[in-house]
């Protein structure tokens, strides 16, 4: 499916964090931990968006936006005011079999 944000909307892949290791050696798993914060790769980008390119990744609050799954996978829709930024944090991949992705 190839989704086209439009406006001040910014459509997003959700991108999971990969398990952590304790300095003691317990592993975390990425659903365990709670950040506030979630980081997602721009699909799309409204007319009215100017500072987010499409391949980006972006940071936005754990409930920013509004959730919607494709194929399975969790996606969002954000305002640009929503966004906190753009990151260079390393994320895991994306699992997209969508070619468009841009990942």
């Amino acid at each position: 499916m190839v989704m086209k944000a439009i406006k001040d909307k910014v459509f997003a892949k959700v991108l999971t964090e990969n398990e952590q290791t304790t300095p003691g050696g317990l592993i975390v798993p990425g659903t365990v931990r709670k950040e506030p914060q979630k980081y997602g790769l721009v699909i799309s980008v409204g007319d009215n968006v100017k500072e987010i390119q499409m391949g980006d990744t972006i940071m936005f609050h754990d409930r920013g936006g509004q959730t919607i799954l494709i194929d399975g996978e969790e996606h969002r829709v954000l305002s640009d005011n929503e966004i906190y930024g753009v990151t260079t944090r390393k994320v895991a991949s994306c699992s997209c079999s969508n070619d468009d992705c841009g990942h």
